[in-house]
């Protein structure tokens, strides 16, 4: 079934081919020549198999976070596909991402697939791989310093912050004061939607409306939640408030709920199945799916093409993400949408967050 998606965002948002199948041949039987008169038996060697490829895929925390498990799924199945050893690293601790990196170099893996959490502290981890000629492929969001082989990625600031915030100065009435629960700006994406957001708030004539910003939760449920219910409990008169992930937007809604909080507009961020059944439900206003399989697929591919020698054919892939609102999600279940955009599957994604997810 991957194939056949990744087939589809490849003819959306990638004007290569992609998908090679690998197989490997069936190693010869060794064989054993015929006994002669004159000399003893000789028997002729199978020839050494080749060591196989390994890939160190070092990635944020994939146990909570349904996208980014999404990136994992799509990297384990293009390992499998090609026939390549993935090694798997994921952690909410940008810490833990340096010491993985640090440990794929001295076990002597072909290549190193990274999405960083902290743009500046993988910095020289990143570095440090450029100088011992180990190949680099970065995905979704890279370190600040250093070279990448290839980048796998997305236009956050406007594909993702720029329709957010196009979308918070088109409120009406406007709001007088924007909340913030956020994941975490060291991160350069991050960073960008936040860019892209005040792009928004700029171009529709709120760029002086109040905003109020919690700490970084790092992408964790139980953080936001607390983040949410101080933010919450601080400033009872948030008009709107901006979830920088799904996950985060959920764990606003259940701090409003305990503390019996205002009906107040509420936005998320990456399209999981929960953000599409809470904008189903009425819940959350709105969402914008980040499809991370291909990032994913698509890192772990290029990986491959450069341990073997090959040239990947880029230095960016881009990936296209899609806006969505609880009319856009109904009219792509009645049929009065298109229900594959950027090579996302709508209708099944929306089906599923119907039935509970």
């Amino acid at each position: 079934m991957h194939k056949n998606y990744l087939r589809s965002v490849s003819a959306v948002i990638i004007a290569f081919a992609m998908l090679a199948a690998a197989c490997g041949e069936d190693e010869p039987a060794p064989t054993t020549a015929a006994p002669t008169t004159t000399a003893a038996p000789t028997t002729t060697e199978a020839p050494e198999e080749e060591a196989p490829i390994r890939i160190g895929l070092v990635i944020p925390d994939f146990i909570q976070n349904e996208l980014i498990l999404a990136l994992k799924t799509g990297a384990d199945d293009a390992a499998a596909d090609l026939g390549v050893e993935l090694l798997v690293t994921g952690s909410g601790s940008a810490q833990d991402l340096v010491a993985a990196i640090e440990n794929y170099a001295a076990a002597g893996v072909d290549v190193i697939v990274y999405d960083t959490i902290d743009a500046q502290a993988l910095a020289p981890a990143i570095l440090a791989l450029n100088d011992a000629g180990i190949p680099v492929v970065c995905t979704v969001a890279c370190a600040s310093e250093g070279v990448s082989a290839i980048e796998i990625g997305y236009d956050y600031r406007a594909d993702m912050g720029r329709p957010v915030g196009d979308w918070l100065a088109a409120q009406d009435p406007a709001p007088a004061k924007l909340a913030f629960i956020d994941s975490n700006q060291a991160d350069e994406s991050v960073a960008a939607i936040y860019a892209g957001i005040e792009d928004g708030l700029e171009a529709g004539g709120l760029g002086d409306v109040e905003r109020v910003v919690t700490p970084p939760t790092n992408w964790d449920r139980a953080a936001g939640l607390d983040s949410a219910r101080s933010l919450l409990t601080a400033n009872p008169d948030v008009d709107i408030i901006v979830g920088l992930h799904d996950l985060l937007a959920g764990a606003t809604l259940t701090a409003m709920e305990e503390l019996g909080y205002k009906e107040t507009t509420l936005t998320g961020l990456g399209g999981t199945c929960e953000g599409l059944m809470n904008i189903l439900e009425g819940r959350q206003a709105l969402t914008v799916i980040q499809p991370l399989y291909p990032a994913g697929y698509l890192a772990v591919e290029a990986a491959v093409q450069i341990a073997m020698g090959e040239d990947p054919g880029a230095d960016f892939i881009p990936i296209g993400m899609v806006v969505v609102d609880k009319a856009f999600a109904e009219g792509v279940l009645d049929g009065s949408e298109d229900p594959v955009q950027s090579g996302v599957d709508l209708k099944t994604a929306l089906e599923t967050a119907a039935a509970g997810c």
